[in-house]
């Protein structure tokens, strides 16, 4: 009898594998968040959440469902059950297992104890696998800078225009995504990080429709990679390119991802180490920009700072409402206590 309790765990048992071959992360997500539309923002159903902040997109790295909250971090379909019950990740294995009737062996030994009263509702298997979308390509039409462009980058920020040039920042007429043509506010800018792959900024935007658009992917190297040196004593971490330009006026390296959908991984951090005496994540002073900053000093050996709660939140808007002087200061202030 015992042999045969054996068998059947051993031939069947509740693992991540098993489950995804029974029911997709597609049903998983419908059933356990609700109707959704993938690639599109909407309000968290962790927290209190007035500006849509929670997506649950396609990886383009991989194909794979995957959820994001922009506070909180994200994962996958499982990971969502975890946290939305707030048990461990092998007793969302069991709701899972328990509400779509998938007749897996359970590890209780292992699993511990769990009662959730939650849906009620029988789930539906539809197994359906969306495709990750296209990856499109951008086309630029640069101009000429401008005064409007020196207001903007210089006199808002100190970011002079050979560092606008360091940083492959142009100023642009008009742009496509695609076969679709767009005209351009007053101010739009292109980063450019590699044939066809772009951003496109309108800081004019009030709104973020329109304020970005990219064909970036988790493939693309962090901003601000390709210019570091190849040692140096001090690396930041920071949250924007603007960051990085007004750092790199007062002579420090930094990079800063993409999205928030880009992690720094083990195997940046085995790198730059050995390229960099210090790497001091720099992100902003808000709760997410905490709880990162927190997140990633705990993973890897590395420090962080963040501006005093009643300072700008970052190292760009420091500059903008005093100067780059004061921000060079608050710097040094925020080494000297480390």
């Amino acid at each position: 009898m015992l042999n045969l309790d054996f068998e059947k765990v051993a031939t069947n048992p509740l693992t991540t594998e098993n489950v995804f071959k029974k029911v997709s992360p597609y049903d998983i997500f419908y059933h356990y968040y609700g109707d959704f539309t993938i690639g599109r923002l909407t309000n968290s159903p962790f927290r209190v959440d007035e500006t849509p902040s929670f997506g649950i997109y396609v990886s383009k790295q991989n194909g794979q469902l995957l959820y994001n909250d922009y506070r909180l971090g994200g994962g996958s379909s499982i990971s969502f059950v975890k946290y939305k019950y707030g048990c461990s990740y092998y007793q969302a294995l069991k709701i899972i297992n328990r509400d779509f009737n998938l007749n897996l062996i359970m590890n209780e030994k292992a699993m511990g104890r769990v009662e959730i009263d939650h849906i009620k509702a029988k789930p539906i298997i539809t197994n359906y696998k969306p495709e990750p979308k296209p990856h499109y390509s951008i086309k630029i039409k640069n101009r000429n800078w401008l005064d409007r462009d020196r207001q903007y980058w210089f006199d808002k920020y100190e970011i002079q225009l050979n560092t606008l040039y360091k940083y492959n920042v142009y100023p642009l007429t008009r742009f496509w995504i695609g076969e679709q043509k767009f005209y351009t506010e007053p101010l739009c800018y292109g980063y450019f990080f590699d044939k066809g792959i772009f951003k496109i900024y309108q800081p004019l935007k009030t709104n973020s429709t329109g304020k970005w658009y990219s064909n970036i992917n988790t493939q693309t190297v962090w901003q601000g990679y390709n210019q570091l040196p190849q040692k140096g004593e001090i690396l930041f971490i920071t949250s924007s390119l603007k960051d990085i330009m007004v750092l790199d006026e007062l002579g420090y390296n930094a990079i800063a991802p993409h999205t928030e959908k880009q992690h720094f991984t083990k195997e940046m951090y085995d790198e730059l180490k050995n390229r960099f005496t210090r790497i001091i994540v720099y992100y902003d002073n808000d709760e997410a920009g905490v709880t990162h900053s927190t997140k990633i000093t705990k993973e890897f050996s590395v420090e962080y700072i963040n501006n005093p709660k009643d300072c700008p939140k970052d190292p760009s808007d420091v500059v903008d409402a005093y100067d780059l002087s004061e921000l060079n200061n608050l710097i040094k202030n925020l080494l000297k206590k480390k």
